[in-house]
Parts: C-alpha cells; structure tokens; sequence
C-alpha cells in the first residue's frame, strides 16, 4: 500500500521521514512496545494515584474530598 502511494506521490518517504523525530519508521517491535506502554499507563491511575503515588484531586467535588477517600471526615481509617 505505501509502495502504490510512494508510486503515485514521489518523495513521499523522504517528507514523511522528515517529520518524524527518529528520522526513520519505527520497526513493529518499538510499536508493540509503545502500545503495550499506552495500555498499561490507566492501570496505574484507576485507583486515583498518580504514577508519582500522590493522589488525585478531581473539581467534581469543588473542592471536597470524595467520602471514601482518606482525609474526609467521615472516611474510616
């Protein structure tokens, strides 16, 4: 398919390779460990946390702290 592009379009790898910051297409195992990167980042912040550890504040609650989160009031410890 690229092949029939470049056909119809010469130079089309060279202004392609241009814009990208490795100067080259990527081999399908960076892809693979790119997406596998991309899949794995919102398991680590389903629980609230930050990759950092730190937790998240969200403005749903203006402000207020979620009651089963530590620090409410009304959160058991």
């Amino acid at each position: 398919m690229i092949r029939t592009w470049e056909t119809d379009s010469p130079g089309l790898r060279e202004r392609l390779t241009a814009h990208t910051p490795l100067r080259r297409a990527a081999d399908p195992q960076e892809i693979a460990q790119v997406a596998a990167w991309l899949l794995k980042r919102p398991l680590l912040l389903r629980d609230r946390h930050s990759p950092t550890g730190r937790r998240w504040r969200t403005g749903l609650n203006r402000g207020r702290l979620h009651p089963s989160l530590p620090g409410h009031p009304t959160h058991d410890t």
